[in-house]
């Protein structure tokens, strides 16, 4: 069982193969949850660690957005600020 698998997040065949694709190409990956009060990191990958540069730990405590450069940061947040603004139908 991969060490991704949790209640919240099970794991198919499929999803383990691509995670095991995944750290073989040392490809960094996120699972990152948006909910209020913005987008969090719930998973990442040893490569995505590596990448970022920072501990896992804080990492997975601070916002998804904190690594991103503040240009991109605003748009994001202007974009999801948008969104919540559509009708759910």
């Amino acid at each position: 069982m991969t060490p991704f698998t949790t209640a919240a997040f099970p794991l198919g065949e499929l999803a383990a193969a691509i995670l095991d694709a995944a750290d073989r190409a040392n490809i960094g990956l996120a699972v990152t949850l948006l909910e209020p009060p913005g987008a969090r990191n719930v998973y990442l990958r040893d490569a995505a660690v590596r990448l970022l540069g920072a501990p896992r730990e804080e990492l997975l405590h601070r916002p998804a957005v904190s690594v991103l450069i503040s240009e991109d940061q605003l748009r994001l947040e202007a974009s999801s600020i948008r969104s919540s603004r559509l009708p759910i139908s």
